[in-house]
């Protein structure tokens, strides 16, 4: 074993060890977790002998890859300084020192691939990018220009102002630009993004969208958007260049992978598996996925909490107070609140009423939640079926199935389609107003309303046809992008038939098991399945699940309780696992059964629980609406019962992950990659809880503030530097007063500490507009400062235009580029000037403006008096362009 692996602790030891298959990294804050990275690549090139070809490293920032390629260099030097001079490195001359890294450098980290998803599928397109097809032909060369935010607003305020002669203030540039990203990140085209937007907006910004590729294609560039969606396309389209990219990286190593979108999953996905179904994927013997993340995830400040003593606002609790929750029963009984989570929520709170309660949560806040037949109500539905996708229906509120028993209409609809579930969109008091509906959410999203089969009906259309139709519309796109728009979370669909057809599911039932005869009431949570499903009974069977016969003849049962509801989570997760089931996760109150659903999810006729004179009461939603919410929300992690009383309702807990990323992602790795892929059962996952950056006094607090609730992965920070100075808290009533207090501790250390100096001391605060009450009392007395912040460097004019001008060489048909610095320094070259080039340029067939700058004979005639200013600039990036190529 290598000797450097002993200044790991055990678990960043097990980690970094870990040679072949997945691993899962769960590391908090100063845990070491950047030491991991960097160990693992370097015991993977020192011990395995990896060719560092064959490693990639993904971060989410420059500054982190910079670290970590800063931090292999220095690691690989000191082996090399112990292995030829038998000491360390820092004990070397600096020009010794300066030498052995730079032929770590030359051997290894050169030839490494670590950087941002961006750098590196960048690298990828720069070898690939002229494979890519694209729908409408565009094609780019390897030379491509990346556009920066800046200069894609600057592409769309041309199209927007120029090309199409828009009115800037009814279409503002920078609003488009935010339309056409937001189209990209869905993997929506112009005119897919113009079916879901058909309003004359729509149309219109689609046209813009349409006008803005072109110009990138015509431009050889491609905007940050594109980086990824790029590669991910061109893997799904071209095998051979999948299989090139596939064998190379042996070994991916993802920090950050909490941070991840579903995008940047499925490069990952398709770089480690050749694109196979991971389920299916076994040569893992040579292999590896390692990925580091951190799994933490939510009500707004104020909101009213239920505890023994009265209402509390939730920012006011701590940790180990009590609150009153549901074991299971109406009664409400006193709970430890274990955890609580602070976090920030930018975007739409969802809001209910019911009697005279209203709640506001973030979108996937879960609540116990049931509905019950309701006359003179309509549904507005999205019915997915596996063999045909999604669809568009409307029904009323109850209808009689074939039993004759009253029942909710969509559950009718469900049975008579054979569908696997269903979501409600909308719940309408009349016929009307659903058509209206049901018209709307279809043509928006391009999705049927074309019943899923005929058979066993009256229609003049046959089954061929039907599934003629589903076939070539792409309704599993269409669908999943209309629940994201409404923040329809796909594990909670408002119906999941028991036993399907295809997908069966599989209760999990919170307090499924009441046992009365206690001091103290306690609830187990019961798992149960039963089908006449002899397929999925032997797949339980041979997963080593003991079956009962079932009540009827000819069928299975499975049915066991847990107290612990996270390790009955666990259990069915494995159990739908290997049956290939759904999992229904629901909560039953005395003998009442509510499923779990997000507030996104619930509509007025739904049935809530309410704390009426100490007691759970049910009471109909009345009205749901959204508002706006940009600061603080909280969560909290209640002991046993996982539940808690907000603003009079009963809730469970959040499933809440920012739109961008998907910390489901991060939650599911162990499913997605890990478990079953190894006949060895090899473990993939680590955590590393040791601390190294704070004491343990600064960790107490943390981890009080630590969320833990049955969607996160449990870990406790531990310190290594010891207790350290006690923590001190100070609230201050307004920000001048905040601004006081800190000056004056300042100004007392100064005092107090001759050695230390004005320079010795940083003030941290959240937001730019927060400097000024501290510099008013700095200014007052007199003590000198230096705000630190700003333009970033590379928004600065100067280092805009020096990467125009290294764009333009690399790519002349950079045509963006081009105009930025042609007049930089100045050339006498303006804009009338650039007009008659560019006007040229169309006239002759849309050739690139670099083509007639290279003309003399065309720029002398037409330039004028500039035509001298202009010749010198193309002269200038011919030379530049000539020394690249020698270089080359």
């Amino acid at each position: 074993m290598s000797d450097f692996l002993n200044l790991l602790n055990p678990a960043q030891r097990q980690a970094v060890e870990h040679y072949s298959g997945p691993l899962l990294v769960v590391a908090g804050a100063g845990s070491g977790k950047t030491r991991a990275l960097t160990y693992r690549i370097a015991n993977l090139v020192l011990t395995h002998k990896t060719d560092p070809d064959n490693i990639l490293a993904v971060t989410f920032t420059n500054k982190a890859a910079k670290e970590m390629k800063e931090r292999i260099e220095v690691l690989f030097a000191e082996q090399d300084a112990r292995a030829r001079h038998g000491k360390p490195l820092r004990s070397l001359p600096e020009y010794e020192q300066t030498k052995l890294k730079s032929q770590v450098y030359k051997n290894i980290t050169k030839h490494l691939w670590i950087g941002t998803f961006h750098a590196l599928c960048s690298r990828i397109l720069r070898f690939d990018i002229e494979k890519y097809q694209h729908p409408n032909g565009y094609k780019w060369t390897k030379t491509f220009s990346i556009f920066d935010e800046s200069d894609a607003q600057s592409l769309v305020k041309t199209i927007v102002t120029q090309t199409l002669n828009l009115d800037d203030k009814k279409f503002n540039p920078r609003s488009v630009r935010y339309a056409i990203s937001n189209a990209k990140n869905q993997k929506l085209s112009p005119d897919e993004f113009e079916k879901e937007q058909p309003n004359y907006r729509g149309r219109v910004i689609a046209d813009v969208y349409r006008h803005y590729q072109k110009a990138l294609a015509e431009n050889n560039a491609l905007d940050f958007d594109d980086l990824i969606l790029v590669p991910v396309q061109l893997f799904q389209q071209n095998e051979q260049v999948l299989a090139y990219w596939h064998k190379r990286f042996r070994h991916i190593l993802v920090d950050e992978y909490q941070d991840t979108n579903r995008t940047q999953y499925e490069l990952i996905r398709l770089l480690a598996t050749n694109g196979e179904s991971i389920a299916n994927y076994k040569d893992w013997n040579h292999r590896s996925v390692f990925v580091v993340g951190d799994a933490d995830q939510c009500l707004p400040p104020e909101t009213s909490i239920l505890t023994p003593q009265g209402t509390v606002p939730i920012q006011s609790l701590k940790v180990g107070d009590e609150v009153l929750s549901t074991v299971g029963q109406r009664d409400l009984y006193p709970a430890k609140v274990t955890h609580i989570k602070k976090g920030h929520f930018s975007g739409k709170l969802w809001c209910i009423q019911a009697g005279d309660r209203v709640l506001k949560g973030t979108p996937h806040h879960i609540l116990m939640a049931r509905m019950v037949p309701l006359l003179e109500r309509y549904y507005v539905y999205l019915m997915f079926r596996e063999d045909r996708g999604y669809r568009i229906g409307i029904t009323t509120g109850q209808r009689s199935n074939d039993y004759g028993k009253k029942e909710i209409g969509f559950k009718v609809r469900v049975a008579q389609e054979n569908a696997d579930k269903l979501w409600v969109l909308k719940v309408t008091d009349s016929y009307e107003e659903a058509a209206y509906y049901e018209a709307f959410y279809a043509a928006r999203y391009g999705l049927p309303t074309m019943v899923f089969h005929a058979r066993g009906r009256k229609l003049a259309i046959s089954d061929e046809t039907i599934f003629k139709l589903f076939s070539e519309i792409d309704t599993f796109t269409k669908g999943e992008a209309l629940m994201q728009d409404l923040w329809l979370h796909p594990e909670f669909p408002h119906y999941l038939p028991q036993n399907g057809l295809r997908r069966q599911t599989i209760n999990l039932t919170m307090f499924g098991n009441v046992r009365k005869e206690r001091l103290f009431p306690q609830s187990d949570h019961r798992i149960q399945w039963s089908s006449n499903r002899a397929d999925i009974a032997t797949k339980l069977t041979d997963a080593g699940y003991s079956l009962r016969p079932g009540k009827l003849p000819g069928t299975y049962r499975y049915e066991t309780a847990r107290v612990s509801y996270p390790e009955a989570v666990s259990m069915v997760k494995a159990l739908a696992e290997a049956g290939g089931l759904e999992i229904r996760r629901r909560a039953q109150i005395d003998s009442e059964i509510y499923n779990f659903l997000p507030l996104s999810h619930l509509h007025p006729g739904m049935r809530v629980l309410l704390e009426v004179d100490g007691k759970l009461e049910e009471q109909e939603i009345t009205e749901v609406w959204q508002e706006d919410h940009d600061g603080d929300v909280y969560d909290l992690e209640v002991d046993c019962s996982h539940s808690y009383i907000a603003e009079g309702t009963l809730v469970h807990n959040s499933i809440y992950s920012f739109r961008a990323a998907d910390f489901t992602i991060l939650m599911n790795f162990q499913d997605d990659f890990g478990d079953g892929l190894h006949d060895d059962d090899t473990r993939t996952m680590v955590k590393l809880e040791e601390n190294y950056r704070s004491t343990s006094n600064i960790l107490d607090v943390a981890n009080h503030l630590i969320e833990n609730n049955t969607e996160r992965i449990d870990k406790v920070l531990r310190a290594t530097r010891g207790e350290g100075e006690s923590i001190y808290c100070y609230r201050a009533d307004d920000e001048s007063a905040e601004a006081e207090f800190v000056i004056s501790q300042i100004r007392n250390l100064e005092t107090q500490h001759p050695e230390l100096n004005w320079r010795d001391f940083a003030i941290l605060y959240r937001t730019n507009a927060q400097s000024r009450a501290f510099e008013e009392v700095l200014t007052r007395y007199s003590i000198p400062y230096q705000v630190v912040g700003g333009l970033r460097f590379y928004d600065r004019r100067e280092i805009k235009d020096v990467l125009a001008y290294l764009r333009v060489v690399a790519n002349p048909f950079d045509s963006v580029s081009l105009k930025r610095v042609i007049n930089v320094p100045r050339r006498g070259v303006g804009k009338g000037t650039l007009d008659k080039l560019e006007n040229a340029a169309q006239t002759l067939g849309n050739v690139p403006l670099w083509e007639i700058l290279a003309d003399e004979t065309s720029v002398k005639t037409l330039a004028g008096r500039s035509a001298k200013g202009v010749l010198e600039f193309a002269e200038l990036i011919k030379k530049y362009r000539q020394v690249m190529d020698q270089q080359k």
